[in-house]
């Protein structure tokens, strides 16, 4: 009887155990792949001069996902290490300097109505297309140096003299 018994209790923790390890070995599959990670470095010009101090941002632009990566800019340079750094495709970035304008950056109705008034950037500050409306885009291509260099200017060129 007590053979029985045993098999009897190893064939009750059998159908437990088995249909268990059998979920937690499938539970690592079929899962997003983890993105690879690209460091970056590269320079920041105002106007032909090096940024004193700002930060600067990639962004994944869609389709392309994953997290925002960004870095901090000194002397015109910056560098992301691997660890914090891109994730291949396109990315719109995002510079800002360190110099207060008085107002945040992206409000526009605060800059519309300061430059209607007279009212200029202070000297170094980056404006508003270079950062949260900013049109600068890079392609991150995990298989090559990424080495950017962005030279910004602190008006507008195209306007009529």
């Amino acid at each position: 009887m007590e053979v029985e018994e045993a098999i009897s209790w190893n064939a009750a923790w059998a159908g437990v155990l088995i249909p268990l390890l059998v979920a937690i070995s499938l539970s690592g599959c079929g899962g997003e792949p983890t993105p690879i990670m690209v460091p970056a470095s590269g320079t920041v010009t105002l106007d032909g001069k090096p940024l004193d101090a700002g930060t600067i941002r990639f962004i994944p632009a869609p389709p392309f996902q994953g997290r925002a990566a960004y870095g901090t800019i000194e002397d015109g340079k910056f560098s992301i290490p691997g660890d914090r750094g891109l994730v291949s495709g396109n990315h719109r970035v995002e510079i800002e300097s360190a110099v207060s304008w008085g107002f945040e950056v992206d409000d526009e109705e605060a800059y519309t109505k300061r430059s209607k008034e007279g009212w200029t950037p202070p000297p170094g500050a980056i404006p508003p297309k270079y950062n949260r409306q900013s049109t600068l885009t890079r392609l991150v291509d995990p298989g090559a140096p990424q080495v950017f260099k962005f030279e910004l200017k602190s008006t507008d060129e195209t306007k009529a003299p």
